[in-house]
């Protein structure tokens, strides 16, 4: 019996380790967002919410919520407005294609998006804008966001929710971000990724 606790213990125990080292490289990602917070000269935090910032809020990582995707290019690349919050002008964006994704047993898909005029982005950048069933409640309300880089057409990307973030304009009414469109609506709680700062 030992022996065999033994020998499932050492099968089982690659797959922890994976776990732990996928866990400790989102933590690093994380802990170094916070030193730009803090010490950034484009940090979007100023004044009292700077001095007493300890850190973004976070779900704890979740490999769960870090998927393999299917890209799928559209036949028609549509360019749509995307509103901005605080009343901002409207954003126009191409919509370029389709992921395509299973999470938690059920299907799901997101568009991503490419900005209208934008030079300054690295080559296969896409945008993918997202609301869940946590928005306006865990997480921020205007919507979080992804960035991703294309692989060829139809093979696997990684989407990982862990890295779901908060523009800026969840922290200061200096910056006015796109607000995803109602298209990119899951509903699924992904409890993955950033959180609402509190305060």
């Amino acid at each position: 019996m030992i022996k065999f606790v033994l020998l499932c213990l050492l099968a089982c125990l690659p797959t922890i380790l994976q776990a732990q080292n996928y866990a400790q490289r989102i933590l690093q990602e994380r802990a170094e967002k916070d030193s730009l917070f803090r010490l950034g000269d484009h940090s979007p935090l100023k004044g009292d919410k700077l001095q007493s910032f300890k850190g973004l809020a976070y779900y704890a990582p979740d490999s769960a919520y870090s998927v393999q995707a299917t890209y799928m290019s559209l036949e028609k690349v549509k360019q749509i407005k995307m509103r901005t919050t605080h009343n901002g002008a409207p954003r126009l964006f191409k919509r370029t294609g389709e992921l395509q994704f299973t999470l938690a047993g059920k299907a799901y898909r997101l568009f991503a998006y490419q900005a209208v005029g934008r030079r300054d982005l690295p080559k296969g950048y896409i945008f993918v804008p997202f609301y869940d069933e946590t928005s306006g409640k865990e997480t921020y309300g205007g919507g979080r966001y992804l960035d991703l880089t294309l692989s060829k057409e139809g093979k696997p990307i990684a989407l990982d929710f862990n890295k779901a973030y908060s523009p800026y304009c969840a922290y200061s009414a200096d910056y006015v971000c796109p607000i995803p469109p109602k298209e990119n609506r899951l509903s699924i709680k992904i409890e993955a990724g950033e959180k609402v700062l509190e305060e």
